[in-house]
């Protein structure tokens, strides 16, 4: 894991309100499109923080988790935010946007609010979402493009963003 990726992973699992003691994270890949099982130890969720891959990672399709570890399917590959107790992996409620990229065009999606920090919480396409590539943010919203669809949380404050540049507006 590169510096820059492991910096913002962790500052994501303190975004999602996780205790940095008992939040851990795991890379896990599909190689060959093959299933992989990453065993983790007793967990209780799961979350995709960061995908790797070109191929989707899609919850319930190509990647998952059960009480003992995360599986990837079909290409996926990502860093998976996980806990063994008590963690929320979904957002508080008015913090999240959808946003989809229809036609593969780019889409910009307004927040109504500033955004410090964003990420994928639910990815909704069949074509990958990956951060800085195919979709991003700026300090008031969301944009995607090449098909990328989701359900993505943020954390607002002052600031604006960040979300690796990506196409112009």
């Amino acid at each position: 894991m590169t510096p820059l990726r492991f910096v913002v992973g962790a500052g994501l699992l303190l975004a999602l309100g996780a205790p940095a003691a008992s939040a851990q994270s795991i890379s896990c890949e599909s190689r060959d499109y093959r299933r992989q099982y990453c065993p983790t130890g007793r967990i209780t969720s799961a979350q995709i923080i960061a995908q790797t891959s070109n191929s989707p990672c899609v919850q319930g399709r190509t990647w998952g988790w059960d009480s003992n570890g995360i599986w990837v399917n079909q290409g996926c590959a990502g860093n998976f935010a996980f806990q063994g107790g008590g963690w929320n992996p979904n957002p508080p409620s008015g913090t999240t946007i959808a946003c989809e990229s229809r036609d593969y065009q780019q889409n910009y999606c307004g927040a109504g609010t500033r955004i410090r920090r964003a990420w994928v919480a639910q990815q909704q396409s069949q074509s990958p979402c990956i951060q800085g590539r195919t979709w991003g943010y700026d300090g008031n919203g969301v944009w995607v493009t090449q098909g990328c669809s989701a359900l993505f949380a943020f954390e607002g404050g002052g600031g604006g963003g960040g979300g690796g540049g990506g196409p112009a507006r």
